[in-house]
């Protein structure tokens, strides 16, 4: 058995969480009620839907930087079912993936970005259509009362056809109407069933005196990485590794925290502190670096802050598990431990 140790290039997360505050307080409700979402229809016409009672992922489905979700409490917008009470939940299309959003009051995360570099464009993503949100209210509250009604008029006479809501993608947009304000009313026309016609026109004269969702302009964001989590082949074929003794062995040879049992564990789990210079918050949560060793020869990583300082653990550990290997896997000190239970029994 041959253990490979990555170079820091070829070391790459399969996930991470990202979280960074906001410099502006957000009207959660209202965001929640008037982000941009696109709906989504199969060749049916019906809408597609992921069932939250499943653990299937949203897929990508070719547009990207649009909103698929946004979810708070009762508000039930695209394709995801389930909410949240404490923070709206989206999903974001980005670099041709699905990326879940978060967004509370002050705090934005992120989960599903495959690096710190991604996860830094979905947010970056994610203000932009926080500040176009913002931007085209603004505007569309700056027309005169008869350029907005005019707009609403129009709104009912095309795209309600015998209390029928049209949807709209079969809207073909005037040239004597402004196109801006009118797509800020109509991109919310499918949020709504075909006969929803007055929720929809409420939902859209609603906007007419909506209060700011926030004040001034949202700067792009300094995100930190709350969690990476990396899949690791230890070795290129799936041999064995006796787990038994690399416990023992990693206890008594190198005095580190080791966690192993035969019964229930799904592995040998190593555990590390974090850098105590690190950024993040430990006051609330202890952050540790955790390594799930299985026995044919995969490992699990889950490290908080950045790949840097990740990537000096793995290392540290997969030099510690080759040495262990290296030795032929023989260790007889986990001996000791069955002594000592068997003397309690």
């Amino acid at each position: 058995m041959s253990v490979e140790i990555l170079s820091e290039d070829d070391y790459k997360s399969s996930t991470i969480t990202m979280v960074a505050t906001l410099d502006k307080s957000l009207r959660t409700r209202t965001v929640a009620e008037y982000l941009p979402v696109v709906h989504l229809f199969n060749p049916k016409g019906d809408r597609i839907k992921l069932d939250s009672g499943t653990r299937d992922g949203i897929s990508f489905f070719g547009i990207n930087g649009i909103i698929i979700t946004s979810c708070y409490k009762d508000i039930r917008r695209g394709v995801r079912l389930g909410a949240m009470n404490n923070m709206i939940c989206s999903d974001l299309q980005i670099l041709d993936k699905n990326v879940h959003i978060k967004l509370s009051e002050s705090i934005i995360t992120s989960v599903g970005t495959c690096g710190y570099g991604s996860g830094k464009k979905a947010f970056g993503c994610m203000v932009k259509h926080l500040n176009n949100l913002k931007n085209n209210i603004e505007y569309f509250q700056s027309l005169s009362d008869k350029e907005q009604n005019d707009i609403y008029s129009w709104i009912e006479n095309h795209c309600i056809i015998k209390g029928k809501l049209r949807r709209l993608s079969e809207i073909t947009f005037p040239y004597h109407i402004d196109k801006l304000a009118l797509s800020t009313l109509l991109i919310y026309i499918d949020d709504y069933n075909d006969y929803e016609s007055d929720k929809f026109m409420e939902k859209i004269r609603n906007i007419k005196h909506m209060e700011n969702i926030f004040e001034g302009t949202l700067s792009n964001v300094e995100p930190k990485v709350y969690n990476s989590v990396y899949h690791i082949k230890i070795c290129d074929k799936n041999e064995r590794l006796h787990l038994h003794r690399m416990a023992a062995y990693l206890l008594d040879m190198h005095d580190i925290s080791v966690e192993f049992h035969n019964w229930k564990s799904e592995g040998v789990i190593i555990c590390f502190p974090i850098d105590p210079n690190s950024d993040l918050n430990t006051r609330d949560k202890e952050y540790k670096h955790r390594f799930t060793v299985h026995e044919r020869s995969s490992m699990r990583q889950c490290s908080p802050g950045k790949k840097e300082e990740s990537y000096k653990y793995y290392k540290g550990v997969m030099k510690l598990i080759k040495e262990f290997v290296d030795n032929g896997q023989i260790y007889d000190g986990f001996k000791k431990y069955i002594s000592e239970e068997t003397r309690t029994i």
